[in-house]
């Protein structure tokens, strides 16, 4: 098998990877999907506030009107609470993303387990909705998960202490995490490749690269070229032979200047973007070396197909296309704006999951969310439950004794 066939084999192609409207389909179908529910508790909740009690004529025991608020307007029209938008729900996403990479720096870890923990969270949120699963809830879970997928193995105990977190509060939502995943926790990493292309482009500038079949150069004409490179791609064509003119040692730094700031693009820029979801490893690798070094890249490009190969020119198009998302890069909304966000996610989120510990707790104890909710929740179910047999009697009429 190719390299090519091994990665189209691989969970992250046949189920992460999505063209750029076939993944904004997926989320808008996500967030819809969560608003309804949402918006459909909230409809109930009213519904049941406002009916009028059996014991006549909406008058409670107090004798106040039911349903109505102290200046006598209809609860359910005091009620209304507008959802968090498509694009606002990306956005507190996209900002507890960035605090996951601080979070991730501040203890230190590798960039694998960085870049796994940030992958974990875009993935979990294409299938589940910050209205149901608010960030704040999920990131620590998520970041633990991937410090285990990844070897890292800093224990619970260390990680809670130092992520400000209880036991619980970290393990609870593992199981539903894993599930938003498809239990899929293999992520390949562009970053993986990186320092690869690092050492062959050391070899072309030494003159002792392997040259690929059908690439028609020898390796030492190859590190000519490669040193008569200008440093800008607008400057080729006018460029004098001394000013094009390299040594190897200035050549290596060169090559090794364009690999740190490729590698900081992709522990950064690449994690905070769609880049996974639409381009494959070797791509956003590729697309990191050409913001770095446009001219470099371009000829490292060479070496890798003939000159003649069909594939070249689309290889080479869907590089740029990479490239421009990573330059454009995410846009994080402020601090201010995110606590904005937050508050208006508090006064929209799905009240059944928001005891995510002892929701937990149930599904361990017999598999059932249903025994442990929220106090709200559980109001509001008997409220319910109590209409319902109301109901009952007013349809067929009061229960029938028992004879003397």
């Amino acid at each position: 098998m190719t390299e090519d066939e091994v990665y189209r084999a691989s969970t992250q192609y046949r189920l992460w990877s999505f063209t750029p409207h076939a993944l904004a389909s997926l989320r808008a179908g996500t967030h819809a999907l969560a608003a309804e529910k949402v918006t459909a508790a909230r409809r109930s909740k009213r519904d049941v506030v406002s009916r009028p009690s059996a014991e006549g004529n909406g008058v409670d025991s107090n004798g106040a009107e039911e349903g109505r608020d102290a200046s006598g307007g209809v609860a359910n029209a005091a009620d209304e609470v507008e959802c968090l938008t498509l694009a606002e729900a990306q956005q507190l996403v996209d900002f507890y993303c960035s605090k996951a990479i601080e979070l991730c720096n501040h203890l230190k870890w590798p960039a694998a387990v960085k870049a796994t923990a940030l992958q974990y969270l875009r993935r979990f949120y294409l299938s589940a909705s910050p209205l149901t699963y608010p960030p704040s809830t999920i990131i620590k879970p998520t970041i633990f998960l991937a410090n285990k997928t990844e070897n890292h193995n800093l224990s619970l105990d260390e990680y809670a202490a130092k992520a400000k977190a209880t036991r619980d509060q970290i393990l609870a939502p593992e199981f539903i995490v894993s599930q938003g995943l498809r239990f899929t926790f293999d992520v390949r990493h562009p970053l993986r490749g990186l320092p690869g292309a690092y050492m062959e482009l050391l070899s072309l500038a030494d003159g002792t690269a392997e040259v690929l079949e059908g690439v028609g150069k020898t390796a030492e004409e190859l590190q000519e070229e490669l040193m008569a490179l200008p440093h800008d791609t607008k400057k080729a064509n006018g460029a004098s032979a001394a000013e094009k003119a390299a040594d190897v040692p200035s050549l290596k730094r060169r090559i090794h200047t364009a690999y740190i700031a490729a590698n900081k693009a992709l522990e950064t820029t690449a994690l905070l973007t769609d880049v996974y979801f639409l381009y494959t490893p070797s791509q956003i690798m590729f697309a990191a070396l050409l913001l770095a070094d446009t001219p470099l890249t371009t000829f490292y490009l060479t070496t890798k197909l003939p000159p003649a190969s069909p594939l070249l020119p689309r290889i080479r198009a869907a590089i740029e296309s990479c490239a421009r998302i990573l330059r454009a890069g995410p846009h994080i909304v402020s601090q201010a704006e995110a606590s904005r966000l937050k508050a208006k996610l508090e006064r929209c989120r799905d009240q059944d999951k928001l005891d995510l510990v002892g929701l937990d707790r149930a599904l361990k104890r017999d598999g059932r969310e249903e025994d442990v909710v929220t106090e709200s929740v559980a109001k509001r179910r008997k409220l319910e439950r109590e209409m319902s047999a109301r109901e009952g009697e007013e349809l067929f009429g009061p229960e029938i004794g028992r004879r003397a």
